[in-house]
């Protein structure tokens, strides 16, 4: 049953009613009181004593817990800001129960929630990890608006039930900003890797899934306020960016920025350098070979039962649209300095069109949102994530999470 579910071809099955066991919930802080507040607010009901630890990430004004926390909530003060990474580690260090929930602070989460999650650990066999959909809250404006259907923390959004999470998958990692982990499966991994500022949770997420599986439930969800200002916005965007040098650099081409097969890669290629009639011929020609042979391979897998050679075929024009649709979509974000330098400088009349052609598929799929507004947004979006991924890749001294991975 479990090789199903860790497959994708069924969802995990929901963990059995009964007591859970002691729960420690680290809540790490960086001069956000508002934020903390916010987020002691929605455990402050709690009638069976969950263990609260707030780690002050050596804020500039330390941190103070409200009137009623005290005796209830453990506050820990660092010295020195060392991060999202360390500040948890702290609060690992600090506690002992079996199970650990992350929540960041300015998220709103229940005692109820809280628990729910923490039964996919202890109710359900091969779980290490699960964490619910993080949405944001009723929006007031566009960048609200943007948030709520393309937040990069509410990974289950168009879920209809819970998904194993890993890299490859559908879901490829889950935020730290509400996370239940087994304390045990902290430990088999060294826990968080205090090198990471950013991208330490899509770290830790793919090392959980090597002893284990993740898992994130779209029932249950928690709320977090998306950036007040643009200029916020895309300097998280950025920081986000910047942790793709150092995850490509530990995890290899798990960090490319899309998977492609061969032939399809020839395919765009094709496409691109040659003139319009062989290029057409080349892309026509290999998606025809390649959905043959799909067709073929299906057949052999399901012993030529009636529809496997159509399913086959159809699962191969999807993958192929999906490629498409992802060269495009890096070509504006991850890319988009070299999109940029050959749609002004290629010597070449025609890839400077195919070029411009590229960069106008780019924006006719940010053209999807339905306002102007949403529109820069989405814009400023890749932008801001692509300068980030090309300067932490310059620092980890790494390309991989440039350069797209080849399958067969």
């Amino acid at each position: 049953m479990w090789h199903l579910v860790e497959s994708g071809m069924v969802s995990p099955p929901q963990p059995s009613p009964g007591s859970i066991e002691p729960t420690d919930v680290i809540i790490p802080v960086y001069d956000d009181p508002v934020g903390l507040a916010f987020t002691l607010a929605g455990l402050a009901h709690d009638d069976e004593g969950l263990n609260i630890t707030v780690v002050d990430d050596g804020s500039p004004t330390s941190v103070e817990l409200p009137d009623w926390a005290a005796g209830r909530v453990a506050l820990i003060r660092s010295s020195t800001n060392g991060g999202p990474a360390t500040a948890r580690t702290v609060g690992i260090t600090a506690t002992e129960n079996e199970i650990v929930v992350f929540v960041d602070a300015g998220v709103r989460i229940t005692p109820k929630t809280v628990r729910a999650l923490a039964a996919w650990c202890t109710k359900t066999d091969g779980i290490v990890a699960a964490g619910p959909r993080i949405v944001v809250p009723p929006p007031t404006g566009p960048l609200d608006r943007y948030e709520a259907s393309h937040s990069v923390l509410d990974v289950g959004r168009g879920l209809r039930s819970p998904e194993i999470v890993g890299p490859g998958r559908p879901v490829g990692y889950l935020p730290t900003a509400a996370l239940a982990v087994r304390r045990q499966a902290l430990e088999a991994i060294d826990g968080f890797d205090p090198r990471f500022r950013y991208g330490e949770d899509v770290d830790l997420v793919w090392r959980l899934d090597r002893i284990g599986s993740v898992v994130v439930d779209p029932a249950l969800s928690v709320t977090h306020p998306a950036r007040a200002t643009i200029i916020e916005f895309m300097v998280q965007r950025f920081r986000y960016g910047t942790s793709a040098g150092l995850l490509a650099a530990k995890h290899g081409r798990t960090m490319a920025p899309f998977r492609v097969d061969r032939a399809v890669a020839v395919a765009l290629v094709g496409s691109i350098v040659l003139p319009l009639v062989p290029a057409t011929a080349v892309a026509v020609g290999t998606v025809v070979l390649e959905t043959g042979r799909r067709a073929a391979q299906f057949r052999t897998w399901c012993d030529g039962t009636p529809g496997s050679a159509a399913r086959g075929a159809i699962e191969n024009l999807r993958s192929t649209a999906q490629v498409t649709v992802a060269f495009t979509g890096v070509a504006g974000r991850a890319w988009w300095p070299i999109t940029l330098i050959a749609v002004a400088q290629a010597r070449s009349p025609r890839l400077r069109a195919r070029a411009r052609g590229i960069a106008l598929g780019w924006l006719i799929r940010n053209a999807a949102h339905r306002d102007l507004g949403a529109i820069a947004i989405a814009v400023l979006d890749d932008l801001s994530y692509g300068i980030g991924v090309w300067y932490g890749s310059l620092r980890a001294r790494t390309a991989r999470a440039l350069v797209p991975t080849m399958w067969r």
